[in-house]
């Protein structure tokens, strides 16, 4: 097997790892809050959970790209690129910070959402800081890093977390021991970059920030309307008039929805810095990755969906109570609208990698105004089921729009006129 497919193969096991590991150990928490609180209180994890990192998200702009495509292609000359990458991270995690506080005391209505919301705040910061880390490791082939660094801490929150929940039935202790473990890792995996790379801490000059952004605004823009779409089914949710007792319901399906959509994504994003070498070496192979992508995902998702719609009640009725059968009934529907999100991306990084990623942005933004479109204009947002019609709508012509902007690109770069 040639050594770049090891590379994928090896760094993808360990992202996929790490993801999954830090998936399952958050489906305990869903099993638990379920299972202990019910619903309307896991509705409020759920929510909170997922405005914080809608907020973390659009604070990435582009960099974990840049960074895995700028390491894995010259990692001894990357560090003054990480610094000045932290240095716009931090910048654009207090924006989303001082956001999220604002639409927690001023959007929150319930008083108990409110305090949650609050108290993810020091989330948004410190896990942040620690997903800009995983991208440094990922281009410098040692994947293995994150693998351990997320095992061991998500797993210490799950022993303290569950500990705080059976003594206290809280949620909202929960929530700030969340916040407590994200900032153990943000300074863990601190430590192990400025080792790995000799970085000394972040650059703020402008002569140094303004190209990474620069560089990482047409992948940002992107990744913001990819944010909003993945969200929007939840987080709309509660505006829409839903009580939290659905929120939490969808919340679940959500979430056990998301380790699939983990898994692809780990191997995908390990395959980034072999993309980015063989494009700058011009070797050939790469052409394959957007339809290999396609048919994996395809592989991958269609029997975990058709399972779901056949067995998903016993399934969770066995995992959740019988007091979950509403989660059950989305889940199929849930499971198809992240195998939509998923299809497109090996055509997304062939354009990131060829330094084509502004043809990324009409193709996001389209497909989020298309899913909020729907919900404004057509009754879907009377159901929770329309909620998840709308977005899928969305991802779909996300990447119909993805696929042909690539393919378009690719022949105009081999038939140059």
């Amino acid at each position: 097997m040639p050594a770049d497919v090891l590379s994928v193969v090896r760094n993808g096991a360990f992202l996929t790892g790490a993801q999954w590991s830090e998936a399952v150990l958050r489906a305990v928490f869903v099993i638990a809050i379920a299972r202990l609180l019910g619903a309307e209180a896991y509705g409020i994890w759920n929510y909170a959970i997922g405005a914080y990192t809608l907020g973390v998200l659009c604070s990435i702009m582009g960099t974990d790209v840049l960074m895995a495509r700028q390491v894995g292609r010259a990692p001894e000359e990357a560090t003054p690129f990480i610094a000045a990458a932290l240095g716009l991270r931090l910048v654009l995690l207090l924006a989303s910070g001082v956001a999220l506080a604002l639409f927690a005391l001023l959007a929150a209505e319930d008083s108990t959402l409110q305090l949650a919301l609050l108290l993810t705040v020091p989330a948004l910061f410190a896990r942040g800081l620690a997903l800009w880390s995983r991208p440094i490791f990922t281009g410098l082939e040692r994947a293995g890093m994150v693998l351990r660094i997320t095992g061991s801490i998500r797993l210490l929150e799950l022993v303290v977390g569950l500990v705080i929940l059976f003594a206290t039935r809280d949620v909202l202790l929960v929530l700030g021991w969340h916040a407590v473990s994200w900032v153990l890792e943000a300074l863990v995996s601190y430590r192990l970059v400025q080792r790995a790379t000799g970085l000394r801490g972040p650059r703020f000059s402008r002569a140094q920030v303004m190209p990474v952004l620069r560089a990482g605004m047409p992948i940002g823009l992107a990744a913001m309307a990819v944010a909003a779409l993945t969200t929007v089914p939840v987080l709309l949710a509660v505006p829409l008039g839903f009580d939290l007792q659905a929120v939490g319901q969808l919340g679940i399906a959500v979430q056990l929805g998301s380790l699939l959509t983990m898994a692809a994504q780990g191997f995908l994003n390990a395959s980034l810095p072999v993309l980015s070498r063989r494009t700058d070496s011009e070797q050939t192979g790469t052409g394959s990755h957007g339809w290999l992508v396609v048919l994996a995902t395809l592989l991958l998702f269609a029997p975990v969906c058709l399972l779901a719609w056949q067995f998903g009640g016993p399934l969770l009725a066995l995992v959740l109570g019988e007091g979950y059968s509403r989660a059950a009934e989305l889940l199929w529907l849930v499971l198809l609208v992240a195998g939509a999100s998923v299809v497109p991306n090996g055509y997304w990084q062939l354009l990131v990698v060829a330094h084509r990623q502004r043809a990324g942005i009409f193709p996001s933004w389209a497909g989020l105004l298309l899913s909020l479109g729907l919900l404004v204009f057509t009754d879907l947002h009377q159901t929770l089921e329309g909620l998840l019609w709308a977005a899928l709508a969305g991802w779909i012509l996300r990447a119909s729009l993805l696929v042909a902007a690539s393919l378009r690109i690719r022949e105009a770069d081999q038939n140059p006129t």
